[in-house]
C-alpha cells in the first residue's frame, strides 16, 4: 500500500461515520488530484467503498475495529484472518501430498465459509418480511432488500471471496493441479442434491 493510501485509510479507520472527498483532503493533507487517484485505487481495490447517498467515503465493516462489530461480524472476521493465517502455514509445508490435503480441507472450509455468509445476508435481507409476508409484492420492500444484500455484499463477502483468493494466491503452485477437481466435486455434489430433491 502507498504511503498515501496508507494516510486515507488511517483517516477513514479514524472516522467510521465515513468523510467526504473534501474531508479526507483536509484530514490527509494530500493534494486534489493525489487523493482523487489514492480513492480511485482503493475504490477499484475493495478496500473502500463509496456511500452514494451520503455522498462519504467508508471502510467496509470487515476493516472496522472489532470493538464497531457484533458478535457474528467478529466471527467473520476473526474466522477470515484464522483461514488467511491456515493459508500462509500450508504454503510452508514441504511433503507435496500432505500439503495438498491440507489445501483441499481448508478450501473445503473456505466453501461453507461463503455459503454460510451468504445465506445469513440473504436471511437478514428478509426483516421487513416477517411480520408482513404480503410486502413480497411491494416493489418499495424490494428495493430495501437488494439495497441491503448488495450492502452485506459489499462489506463481507468480497472480503471473504478475497481472503480466500489470497489462500490460493500463496498455493499457486498447487492449484493448477487442484481447481478443476475442487470445482467438478462441487458440481456432482450439486448434481446429487438437486436430484435428492426432486425425487
Amino acid at each position: 500500500m502507498k504511503p498515501g493510501e496508507a494516510k486515507i485509510m488511517q483517516t477513514l479507520t479514524n472516522n467510521l461515520e465515513g468523510l467526504t472527498f473534501k474531508q479526507i483532503e483536509t484530514c490527509t493533507k494530500l493534494s486534489h488530484t493525489a487523493v482523487a487517484h489514492y480513492l480511485n485505487d482503493l475504490l477499484s481495490a475493495g478496500v473502500i467503498r463509496k456511500d452514494y447517498k451520503a455522498r462519504k467515503y467508508v471502510l467496509p465493516a470487515i476493516y472496522m475495529p472489532l470493538q464497531k462489530l457484533n458478535e457474528w461480524e467478529k466471527w467473520i472476521k476473526i474466522s477470515s484472518v484464522a483461514f488467511l493465517q491456515e493459508g500462509a502455514k500450508i504454503s510452508k509445508i514441504k511433503q507435496r501430498t500432505k500439503r495438498i490435503e491440507a489445501f483441499k480441507s481448508l478450501m473445503e472450509i473456505g466453501f461453507h465459509h461463503l455459503t454460510l455468509i451468504l445465506w445469513k445476508i440473504i436471511g437478514e435481507s428478509l426483516v421487513d418480511y416477517k411480520n408482513n409476508p404480503k410486502k413480497l409484492n411491494d416493489p418499495a420492500y424490494a428495493d430495501g432488500r437488494i439495497a441491503r444484500i448488495n450492502d452485506a455484499i459489499q462489506n463481507w463477502l468480497v472480503a471473504i471471496a478475497d481472503a480466500i483468493a489470497v489462500v490460493m494466491a500463496l498455493n499457486i503452485d498447487i492449484l493448477n493441479e487442484l481447481e478443476d477437481s475442487i470445482v467438478a466435486r462441487k458440481f456432482v455434489e450439486l448434481e446429487g442434491l438437486i436430484e435428492a430433491f426432486n425425487k
